[in-house]
Parts: structure tokens; sequence; C-alpha cells
């Protein structure tokens, strides 16, 4: 490193230090004793300037241009810009121009605070000028000197300084400097108003700015954010481009017009990017006027025909841009300076743009392709720990695919990751396990890199329970009738079982009992209020809407922050307009989503009249076919209707009903009924398979395991393979003895069975007596102390064959499973209606498992309580759990389907609020606070009661809170716009007690304020706007309405774009479709979550599967892909059950852990 800095003679190019010294008639500038000379390529290229400047002619003789840029002292781009003034008849204009050159990277006044900031681009917007900064810095100059002519106050020049965000010292050196060179040039400045700046006078000035720093030329590239190509003749001779970008304060970036020739002041560097500072558009042609020999250095001719291509990579996910991008841009620059290329980031339209030579767009392509594979495999690589149960956990990564199954491993810690290393902590309940992995894992190569193990030892007290495990043994003590049946929920699944048995030559029929045709009818309970909110999706379309409406009608417009929707609030329209007649006038409009006729009184709550069913009958009676035993009623009431069900026998007669009674008045309730038809399956609907003949020797599992191969079991509800009946001891004198020795000597054969092989299992088989059913079908339970027994007796046992005393039966071995339900006794008294209809209808639904209640307290009717249901059949204990579960669950709240909303109960004032509708209410109500999530549980209509005063409570904050609205500025007006922003922030801002914020980057207005208040300021603002632009704005807005994306499923507009692949689709659609990996019987290969475009094919990072799936469904997908992984690895034995509830260890066991580096 040197001593002392550098010279800046070295790197600078002595071009005024030449002017001089040839004026001092020292010609060879190169032998001059300089105190240090600059380089030869400095001393030839300040040579060549003033020969294009014509400061000096070919043989190096100063001109007489030249004498006066000698004498001027200045840099000589300026004198040759000054004397083209004086030759132009402008020189007045140049000198100001000159002057606020010299100040050009001081004049703006910048603060961080949102106020300056509007400030700034109010002003940038008042005094700029559309053909660039050079003319806006003149106008800059002659405002201020016109106020500072009328007002000789120095406190009055600052305050109009700061209010225009002027650096007033460099307007003052600006002024020193005119005051100087023109007495230099013998020249009285000549001061007129901005208003004289005609474009005569600009196209002189834009001549004259040529003439100076015609070297200073910049081609645009193509759109304004790419930016320009530095055109230089120094550069003609290396494949290197300079690329720049215009700077945050130029004029030009407030305008959408490319302008492609510009002339800039000077090129900065900042963070890696370079920038231009001060552009004017310029003609072309005006470049023909300077020095030949630099148009052809630099082949002007052809400046038009530069060969500079683009190339956009589409549907590049927003992870992947910021990815790309890095932080505060520094990965993009680097990027940049690889490819040599200007590479522009879109994260609405999910693109990346490359512009590039043609040459260079190749290679450029390439670099940008593999740092997108490159970050979109670190995308991939995320992984997430989800617990199964107990302490099995898979770690789910890309894709919804099990990347690891953790059994005995307790946690793992991941310490550190980077693209050459990852090191993480696992550790392990039992020091044996710990160790086991030391020795195994110690040197063993990964992915080509060898992975380091250290020992770590962490001692924690662990309580793991054991308990015993058992087995249910099922066999036959009668024979076959060779009849059975299958009772399928779907007809399709009925119907392709049908053909399957057919194709195995199987006896059997098909029976499906058709449907009755039904009317849905709705009533109301209250008159119309005569206002209606008819929903749109954007606040644009509910604009375009109003043009419906017509006097005496009137309408508001509401918008919805959450999720960007936006409500029309109609009013004044007919009593006897209902959400059909509405709808019918909307429903065609660009967005419409939905209607909400408001009734009754504010906080109602409707309850459906006693009477109701008889009132429903009365309109029907007349009509032959009305079943009047089928009328169903829908048990909530939305928005004071209510909705019912009828079926006829006959269609035709229904359809009758229907025209002569929809849409008319007087019929029932308040205003008009409607009614719909609709088709609906009866309870006693059912897709039945009957066979006959069967095999003697089949029972049902034979055709379980049938259905199960050929993926048809999930739609079944019960098979039955009917069996001779069993002779109870009360039938004969001899039955009884026969039947009871037939059933100790199948016991005994079958526990000589199991203690046949003594080495067989780890503990020792415990067997309890024996029972039969009334179909001869005889259980027994087996119990043992290891799990692992439970599964070497099913592969060892199942489905063999044992001999009775005189008969042979299959035995079938099933674990013995049973889920069990804890109620608490607050639960217990807020819904014991619920708790006995749970319970009643799992042992109507359920006829083969058991459901046994037992209290938990001295008091039988209020203490808590334990449901157990248990039995063999996995297929009607899961189903049993299901409908428990449902039954029990209570009701989620969500505030009008909005999750988010849902988050302001969850403070201090909040939990008070909850405790006071939970007493008022009679509703015990749940409350999670990490994931802002409810449930409700009560009574009859209690938790609907309890959900309108939440409702209510959160409305009340939500109308009590600030709302932001943001409005688009329509292209080309930004400028119209800026300029009017003090009239929207003092005046509209203040009258409505709103906040205006204007963003010149993002073209658009921010209004945040009261509901009310933000839709006044937003009426005064379209108000300022001409007729011209809101008719411009509303161009533009239907014109981005057809651009929207579409889903590829369901056509609709599309809600969400993928991370990696950027491909875009539904919200809800996509979650339908990932609902189909909840399957357990998938393989690994066939769970993997892919894009929903078929020319993609991309596999989903975890963060897109998170997003998509709801929380409660997060643990479904967990188990399929548990189950999938299960298929891939021998090595591994699944627990028992439905919920793999067994576990083993010590009472007080040690975490042992293990410490490893993979690198």
């Amino acid at each position: 490193m040197d001593d002392c800095s550098r010279a800046e003679i070295l790197y600078t190019i002595p071009i005024i230090a030449i002017l001089k010294l040839k004026n001092l008639n020292i010609d060879q500038t190169k032998s001059f004793e300089w105190l240090q000379s600059p380089s030869i390529s400095n001393f030839q290229e300040a040579d060549q300037l003033l020969i294009w400047l014509n400061a000096v002619d070919p043989r190096g003789t100063l001109t007489q241009l030249g004498r006066n840029m000698a004498l001027l002292d200045i840099d000589p781009k300026l004198t040759a810009m000054l004397y083209k003034g004086q030759e132009l008849d402008c020189l007045s204009y140049v000198l100001i121009l000159a002057g606020m050159l010299t100040v050009s990277q001081n004049i703006w006044w910048i603060s961080e605070d949102q106020k300056s900031k509007g400030m700034n681009l109010r002003a940038r917007a008042e005094f700029s000028h559309e053909s660039g900064d050079h003319i806006t810095l003149i106008n800059i100059y002659l405002k201020w000197n016109a106020f500072c002519a009328k007002n000789k106050d120095k406190r009055q020049q600052y305050e109009w300084c700061k209010n225009n965000c002027i650096n007033g010292k460099s307007l003052e050196i600006a002024y020193e400097f005119i005051q100087e060179k023109a007495k230099q040039m013998d020249y009285k400045v000549e001061l007129h108003d901005s208003e004289n700046l005609n474009d005569n006078v600009i196209n002189r000035l834009l001549q004259c700015i040529t003439a100076g720093y015609f070297m200073n030329l910049a081609v645009s590239i193509g759109p304004m954010r790419p930016g320009y190509q530095i055109i230089s003749t120094f550069s003609q001779t290396t494949n290197e481009l300079v690329i720049a970008r215009a700077f945050h304060t130029s004029t030009l970036l407030l305008s959408d017009q490319t302008h492609k020739y510009v002339l800039y002041n000077e090129l900065l560097s900042r963070h890696g990017t370079n920038y231009l500072t001060v552009l004017s558009s310029i003609d072309l042609n005006w470049l023909k006027s300077v020095s030949e020999d630099w148009y052809k250095a630099i082949n002007g001719a052809n400046l038009h025909t530069i060969p500079y291509e683009s190339f956009a990579f589409e549907n590049v996910g927003r992870a992947l841009l910021e990815a790309i991008t890095g932080k505060n841009a520094c990965q993009l620059n680097r990027l940049e300076d690889i490819t040599q290329a200007t590479i522009d980031i879109d994260y609405k339209q999910s693109k990346l743009t490359i512009w590039s030579s043609a040459a260079n767009l190749s290679k450029a392509k390439k670099i940008v392709q593999e740092t997108i594979e490159k970050e979109k495999e670190k995308l991939l690589l995320e992984v997430e720990e989800i617990q199964i149960v107990g302490r099995t956990r898979i770690l789910m990564g890309a894709g919804g695919v099990s990347q690891m199954i953790l059994f005995a491993v307790r946690k793992i810690d991941f310490i550190r990751y980077t693209d050459d290393c990852s090191c993480f902590a696992v550790t392990y309940a039992k020091v044996e396990q710990a160790r086991f992995a030391f020795n195994q894992l110690k040197g063993y190569i990964e992915q080509d890199r060898e992975i380091a193990v250290s020992n770590s030892c962490v001692k924690v007290e662990a309580a793991i329970g054991k308990q015993s495990y058992r087995l249910k043994a099922i066999w036959y003590l009668t024979q076959s009738t060779g009849n059975g049946r299958i009772l399928f929920q779907k007809e399709k699944s009925a119907r392709d079982a049908y053909e399957l048995f057919k194709r195995l030559h199987y006896r059997c029929r098909y029976e499906h009992l058709s449907k009755l045709p039904t009317i849905k009818v709705t009533y109301c309970l209250a008159k119309s209020n005569q206002k209606a909110f008819i929903n749109f999706r954007s606040f644009w379309n509910s604009t375009n809407a109003r043009s419906r409406i017509h006097f005496p009608e009137k309408s508001k417009i509401i918008q919805n922050r959450q999720n960007h929707g936006s409500s029309l609030l109609l009013e004044g329209f007919s009593e006897d307009d209902d959400e059909e007649d509405i709808r019918s006038r909307f429903q065609d409009c660009d967005g419409f989503v939905g209607v909400q006729v408001l009734r009754g009184r504010k906080g109602e709550i409707f309850v459906r009249p006693a009477s109701a069913e008889n009132d429903i009958k009365a309109i029907f009676n007349h009509y032959k076919s009305f079943q009047r035993d089928t009328v169903s009623f829908n048990p909530k009431i939305w928005y004071g209707k209510v909705e019912a069900t009828v079926e006829f026998s006959d269609t035709v007669e229904l359809k009758n009903a229907i025209k002569e009674m929809n849409g008319k008045t007087g019929i029932i309730g308040h205003g008009k009924v409607r009614l719909l038809e609709q088709l609906r399956t009866r309870k006693e609907d059912e897709h039945v398979l009957y066979f006959q003949y069967l095999n003697r020797s089949y029972d049902k599992y034979d055709l379980i395991k049938i259905l199960k191969e050929n993926q048809l079991y999930d739609d079944v509800k019960t098979v039955i393979v009917y069996r001779q009946k069993w002779e109870n001891e009360n039938s004969t004198t001899t039955g009884p003895n026969k039947v009871h020795f037939d059933l100790e000597a199948s016991s005994e054969n079958l526990r000589s069975l199991f203690l046949s092989k003594p080495n067989l299992f780890q503990s020792i088989p415990h067997f309890q007596i024996p029972y039969c059913a009334s179909d001869g079908t005889a259980t027994a339970f087996i119990h043992f102390n290891d799990p692992v027994d439970i599964t070497t007796a099913i592969q060892t046992y199942d489905n063999q064959v044992i001999q009775l005393s005189k008969d042979s039966s299959k035995l079938h071995l099933l674990p013995s499973i049973a889920h069990e339900t804890i109620i608490s006794a607050t639960l217990r008294k807020t819904i014991p209606d619920k708790i006995q209809e749970a319970i009643q209808y799992g042992r109507e639904k359920c006829k083969r498992i058991r459901i046994k209640v037992t209290s938990l307290g001295m008091e039988e009717t209020t203490a808590a309580m334990k449901i157990r249901i248990e039995g063999d059949d996995i297929q009607e204990i899961t189903m049993a759990k299901v409908a428990f579960d449902t039954l029990m669950k209570g009701m989620e709240y969500r505030y009008k389907d909005d999750r988010e909303k849902t988050r302001f109960i969850f403070d201090h004032d909040g939990t008070t609020a909850l405790q006071k509708i939970q007493d008022e209410t009679g509703t015990y109500i749940c409350c999670c606070y990490s994931d802002s999530f409810l449930r409700i549980y009560g009574d009859n209509q209690a938790p609907d009661i309890a959900t309108a005063r939440i409702d209510e409570y959160i409305e009340n904050i939500l109308n009590n809170r600030n709302f932001t609205i943001t409005l688009d500025i329509p292209k080309g007006y930004i400028r119209h716009v800026l300029k009017l922003s003090t009239n929207y922030q003092d005046t509209i801002g203040k009258e409505f007690h709103v906040k205006i914020n204007i963003s010149d980057v993002k073209r658009q207005i921010q209004i945040t304020g009261k509901k009310q208040n933000i839709i006044n300021a937003e009426e005064a603002i379209k108000k300022n706007w001409s007729a011209t632009l809101t008719e411009q704005q509303l161009l533009h807005n239907n014109n981005a309405t057809t651009t929207n994306n579409e889903c590829p499923i369901c056509c609709e507009i599309a809600n969400y774009t993928l991370q990696a692949c950027g491909h875009v689709s539904c919200l809800n659609c996509l979650k339908q479709e990932l609902s189909r990996k909840f399957d357990t019987t998938l393989s690994n290969e066939s769970i993997k979550i892919k894009c929903v475009m078929q020319e993609c094919n991309s596999i989903l990072s975890l963060r897109d599967i998170k997003t998509i799936i709801d929380r409660e469904n997060m643990s479904k997908l967990a188990r399929a892909s548990f189950q999938a992984f299960l298929k891939t690895d021998m090595d591994i034995v699944q627990c028992m059950g439905t919920d793999f509830h067994h576990h083993f260890g010590d009472v007080n066991s040690s975490c042992y852990g293990k410490i490893f580096s993979l690198s």
C-alpha cells in the first residue's frame, strides 16, 4: 500500500492543464516537466477530446474557441456549450444552465421522513420539464430568482427553498458562477420568466447542450428500468459495454415514455450499479452538427441499430427472485458483472429479464439459468420436522415427501447450514442408541461428503410409561351360508366393485335405490331494510358497477383491506327486491362475488318459528306427489332467510310448483319466496352388492382383501358374510355341550399354536377367556408386553387354518384398537345434549365396536368424563372416532371466513370480552392464542349467538381502526398528479382527516384513515382529476382486468403464485389438488406434490405447501407421507393401530446427543 494517496492528475484527464499550457505557447505538453506526469493514454485521450471539441486543430494548435476555453478555466464541455449559446442567441439561459450543472448533485434537499419525501416529489413535478433535467434546472433557477427579486427578506427566501425542497446555498453558488462567467465573457445576463421557455428556446438550448456534451451520449436498451448503454469511442474497441440507469431524481422517470437518445452530465457508481445524472432527451440528427470524426468513430449512422436484445425467464417464483437479488441487491450486481448484462426483476409478473448485446445474450442466459437452478435447489432442500404421534416424527421436504423418519431420535437441532457444510445435533433417548449411531455414521460418505461425529451428553428426567399390547384373535365355529353383501357410500365404487367381482366369476348383483326430486324453499322472516351489500373482487370492479345504479337509488363503496375486495352498499331499492333480483342486475359485472340484503334490526338474532313446518306444508298440500313427511330445515338462518327442502315423487308436478310460486310475494314470510329444484340423496339410499354361492371357506376379510388390493375399500360402509346360527346354551340338551367343547378346544389349539415356538416372541403371550357371537364368530384376546410381538404374530399366524375338534377354521389376528376422549367438567356441563348425541350416533352407526362412558369424579353428572371407543374393525373405529370428533369439536370461529381478522380478539380486552360472552350465552369458548384460533361449544343456538356477539366485537374494532386504499395513477399522468400533491395533502387530507401518500415508483396514491373518511377523500381526489384523466383511468382499469392470469384448473382469476416455478392458480383449486395427497395408500413417488401446470412438473417447495394446506390438514399430509415412506424402507416395522400409541423405554431415561457435521 502506498505511503500517501496518488496525485489526482495520475487518474484524471489533464484537459484543462493542457489547454493552459498551449495557451502559453507550450505545445509539447508530453515533454513538459510535470511534477508527476500523466499517463500516455491520458494524454492521447485529452488531445482527442480537444480536437472533437474544436479547441485545437489536427496539428495541435489552439483555435479561437480553445483560447476562450483556456481563459474561462472551466470544463471545456461547459465552454463549448456557452459559446454555442452565444451563437444561437440564448446565452443567458445557457449561463444559468452551466451554473446549475456545477451544483447539480446538491440541488435537491432530501429527508427520510415520509412528509418530506412527498414534498420532494411534488417539487420535482412542479419544476420538471418533459425534455429532461437540464431544462428543469433552468426552471428552478428562474423561479427562485423571480421570488428573490420580489422578496428581499432572507428568511422568506429560505422558507421558499425549504417548501420546495431546494438547497438555497447551492443556488447562491450557481448565481456567483453565472455572474463571474458572464463578466469574463463581457455579457450582461438578462433573466426572463420561466414562462418564456417556449419550444423554440428549448430546442436551441438542447442544441447547445449537444454541442458541449455530445460525448456523454447514452442509448436506451429497452424500457426505462433496464437503463442505457454508454456510447464512447474509447469503448468501441473492446467488448465490455457500460450500462447505467437513470438516477432516481431524474424527471425523465416521471414520464412513462422511453427516451431513446439522452445526454448526461455525470456517470456515478453506487453499490456496484452505474447511474446517469442530469439527463435530457435529444434529436439524433443534432449529433451530425458536432465533430465529424467523433460521429464516425461511434458509427453514428448506425446508432439506431444497436444489437441489444432481451430474454425473459417467465414464472420465476418470488422466493427465487429474492434469493437472486440478495440483500441490498448485492447478489444482483454481482450477477450483472458476471453476465455483462442488465437484469430486471419484476416481482408482480414473476419474471426475470436479461438485456444484453446479441453476441453476449446466449452466455448471459446460461449463467442466469444456472443461478436460478442453484437457488431453486436450495429452496427445495428446506425441511420441517412434523410430529406423527408420540416420539415418531418425520422430516418433510419439498413435494410433501418424507426425507427421514425419527423413532429413537428425540430431537434434531440444526446448528449451521451453508453451501459447504451442514451441522446439526441429534438427541437420543438411550445411550445405546447414541453409541450405535456414532459407530455407524462416523466417516460415512453421504452425497460425496464425509460425516464427522462428536460426543455430547445431556441428562434429563423423562417419564415414559409402559403398557400392555393386545391382539384380537377371530375364528369361526359355524359354516358360512355362502351369502353376503357389501354396502358402499358411492355409486362409482359400487359399480367398479361389481365389475371386478364379475371378472373374478363371483355370483353377485348390484342394487341402487333411485333418488327423489327435491325443492329448496327459501323465504324471509323480516322485511328488507332496502339496503344491500354487493360484493366484488376489487375496488375498480365496484366502481365500474356503479353505472348500473339509477335514481332514487344511492350507493357507497366500501373497501376490504384484508382480502383487497370491495363492496357496493346499495340503498333505496324496492322493498320486494331480494338477493336474486339484485344479483340479476349485477352478476354480469366484472369481479362480481355475491349479494347480501340487510333485514331486521342491527344485531337481531333470527330464530326459525315453531310454525315453519306447518307453513311449508300448507303451501304444498294441494300437490298430490308432495311428500309431507320429508320437510327438513337448515339449522342456520343466514341474514333472516329460512331454508327448507321438500320432496316430490312426480318431477312434472315439482316443476309446476316452481313455476307457480317462485318469485311470488304473499305466499309465505315477508317478500318473495324462492324455489329451486335440486337432487338430494335420502338416508335410505344405498349402493349394495349382494353375493350368492360364495366359497364356504370365505369370510368378510377375504372380500375386504380383494377390495383393498384394488383400491376400492375406502368407500365401503360394511362387509357381511352370513354364517349359520350358533346354537346357544338353551337350545337343546346336547347342543350346548358340543358348542362349549368346540370353543374350548379351538381356544386350546390357539394357545398351543402360539406357545409352540418359544423363541418367536420377546414376551410371553397371555390369553383371555374366549367368547362367541350369535353367528358363531369366536373371539379371544392375546396380551403381550412388547409391541414388536404384535407384528410378529400377525406376520406368522394371520389367515392360518386352525383345527377344531372336528372342523377347521381360518384364524384372523387384528390389533385391538382403542380411542379415548377426556371431556372436562366445564365442557360436559356446557354441551350435555351433544355429548349424548355423539355417543348415540356411534352406537347406532358402528355396530361392531363398543363405546364405554366413565365418570372421573364423585359427582356422576357434573364431573369430567372419559369416553372409550374400542373394537377390532379399524375402519369402523376410524369412522366412529371421526364422527365423534366432528360432533364434539364445537364450532370453529372465523370472522366472516376471514381468519386473519380473528386475531383482533386475542388481546387483554378481547379475553375480557370473550369471558363476558361465554357467561351471558352459556357457552364454552376454547382459545388457542398461538394460532389465533377459537372454538365455541354450546347446545342449540348458543354457539350462533356467541358467534354473533364476537362478530359485533370485531366489527366495532374494525370500524374504529384505520384503513388504507390504493388508487392507481393512470399511465402518463404521474407528473400531473405530483403537481397536485399539495392540494391532496393539505386540503383534502385535513378536510377528511386522512393521510395521503403518493408513490412515484409504484405510480399509486395511498389514502389512510377511517372507512367513510377515505371514501370521501377518494371522491374528492377524483374530482380534482380532469375528465381526460378519469377516462384514461377507466380505460386502464378495464384493460388491466382482462390481463389477469387465469387459474389453469377452474379458469377463474388466479390469486396465488408458486414460490419456486412462479406459475399461478387460485388457492381453492390448489387446496383441492393437494387434498388428493392425503391418501395413505399412495407410494413415495405418487405422493410427491408438483405444479398443476402440465408442462411444468416442478416440485412444490415446503413454503408453498404450508401456505396452501390449512393448519389442520397438514397432519393428514404428514400421515400420508409417513405411510409412503414406510413402503420404501423395508427395515421399518409399522406399529399397530390408528394412532400408533405404542411407546417403550425406561421411566427415568437420559437423552444422549450426537453432533453431526456434513462437510
